[in-house]
């Protein structure tokens, strides 16, 4: 303990200084990511393409792609694994991208445009931007320090759960879900209430 304490005042002397206040934000910026912090943006950064190679040896067949936005994750899964994919994702223009972005593997993939849920109903959702990976059932997406000056846009959307919306693809998997990835930007745990069942 002493010498942690004696190390940090002698870091604190020397780089508390004016003209090292840029090296201690590269610093802090790569502790940060070397702690798992900001790494979006890149499959291998973030660990998921280390995964997806990890579980391929096991001959997934059927994955679920959950709140798929514009299909990055999908085309992971279909270039990494033999795997068929449904993907989910409520907007329209997402669902496109996603048959652009993945037009090489299209008789492997299924594209469902509805949003996960608990329960069926329509339900807003919140978003800045339709393209952005930020859409959220909560409105609460505003207060994020990153989003303080944009402007926040809702439309209605139908929600349904997977028990409900998965049934005639599972037959043609033989009933079988290999691999289910979520990101629904906080809304996870209600996808997981619907899919009780599968």
């Amino acid at each position: 303990m002493f010498f942690l304490n004696f190390l940090q005042n002698i870091y604190i002397f020397i780089f508390s200084k004016k003209i090292f206040h840029f090296l201690n934000k590269i610093i802090l910026h790569l502790s940060l990511k070397s702690l798992g912090y900001k790494n979006h943006g890149s499959f291998f950064v973030t660990g998921e393409a280390f995964v997806i190679n990890k579980i391929k040896k096991f001959g997934i067949n059927l994955s679920l792609d959950i709140g798929a936005h514009q299909g990055s994750y999908t085309k992971l899964l279909l270039e990494k694994t033999n795997s068929n994919v449904i993907a989910f994702e409520p907007f329209d223009e997402n669902c496109n991208k996603i048959a652009k972005m993945n037009k090489k593997n299209l008789s492997r993939l299924i594209i469902k445009k509805i949003a996960l849920s608990d329960r069926r109903k329509s339900k807003k959702i919140y978003f800045f931007d339709k393209k952005s990976q930020l859409s959220s059932f909560s409105e609460k997406i505003k207060n994020f320090s990153y989003n303080k000056n944009k402007k926040l846009n809702f439309t209605k959307i139908k929600t349904d759960t997977l028990d409900n919306h998965i049934k005639r693809d599972l037959k043609k998997f033989n009933y079988k879900i290999d691999f289910i990835k979520i990101d629904t930007e906080g809304h996870e745990y209600e996808v997981i209430l619907g899919a009780q069942n599968i």
